[in-house]
């Protein structure tokens, strides 16, 4: 999808004459989307679509419970948050034999709870405490801010912890602060 919102940015930005027509295609291209899993989560269940081809290719097992709570982000903000913490689970198990991918959507009358786990071959937090990424260029390394800062919209948390075969991304939502 980013190379998608790209082209049409290139397109917006050059004054292309078929802009609108452009726009009218990406969006039909993107509702042809065939979504593969019903997490209960509408913007959740296109990234995991889209994400489909890449599991099959680096053969990584993904699991996602069904959810019928509320995610009170708005759908930008799901997209953002949801498509970072997938991109970086996909990212740090693809070097693992045993690639896992397990997605934990709960809540309770106070709190709504998001947990992302994905296989590890090291330990991550030990060797990287501050998850600074390691590419190497301006363009990377932004998702994980960007994440954190779109969380602090919701008044929520994040916290991050392992074990030796598990990196787990959890995120808690105080429903009662959101909403006063």
């Amino acid at each position: 999808m980013k190379h998608h919102l790209l082209y049409l940015l290139d397109c917006y930005e050059n004054n292309n004459e078929n802009f609108d027509k452009e726009i009218k295609k990406e969006i039909a291209n993107l509702t042809k989307l065939e979504t593969s899993v019903n997490t209960g989560v509408s913007s959740l269940d296109y990234i995991i679509s889209s994400k489909r081809e890449t599991f099959q290719e680096r053969n990584i097992q993904f699991i996602c419970n069904h959810y019928n709570g509320d995610i009170i982000f708005d759908k930008l903000d799901s997209y953002i948050i949801f498509g970072n913490l997938i991109d970086n689970a996909i990212e740090n198990c693809s070097a693992n034999p045993s690639k896992k991918i397990i997605i934990d959507l709960n809540q309770d009358n106070e709190y709504v709870y998001i947990k992302i786990k994905n296989t590890i071959n090291y330990p991550v937090l030990k060797y990287n405490p501050q998850l600074i990424s390691k590419k190497g260029t301006a363009e990377h390394g932004i998702g994980l801010s960007s994440v954190k800062s779109t969380l602090k919209k919701y008044k929520s948390e994040i916290s991050f912890s392992e074990d030796k075969y598990w990196f787990t991304v959890l995120i808690v939502i105080d429903k009662y602060e959101y909403i006063h």
